[in-house]
């Protein structure tokens, strides 16, 4: 019967010992979940983070095209405008020349 108890005591103490082992698992597969799950978060915020950046740099972009074409219509105006007042200028420069000309040989 002593054998029996002993191998009884025997078989707990290996139980034990392995109990003690597979919760030391449990402990590091707990904090590696953890771990995880904190880096999870972080990656979900810089996600959110860069979700919202990419979407004002979005916003930015569409309302500097907006304002480049605008300014190419302006220059475009200017240009135009600057076109005709040459060709107006060099009318009244004619103009001038056949006056004063004209003045010259009349005195």
């Amino acid at each position: 019967m002593r054998t029996q108890l002993q191998s009884a005591i025997d078989q707990l103490g290996i139980s034990q010992r392995r109990n003690q082992g597979l919760q030391n698992e449990v402990d590091e597969v707990r904090a590696e979940l953890e771990q995880a799950q904190r880096a999870k978060r972080n990656a979900e915020a810089s996600l959110e983070e860069s979700e919202a950046r990419v979407e004002e740099l979005q916003t930015v972009t569409s309302n500097l095209t907006s304002i480049k074409a605008k300014l190419q219509s302006e220059l475009s105006t200017v240009q135009t405008d600057y076109e005709e007042l040459s060709r107006e200028l060099s009318v009244s420069k004619y103009h001038f020349q056949a006056t004063t000309t004209f003045r010259r040989l009349k005195s």
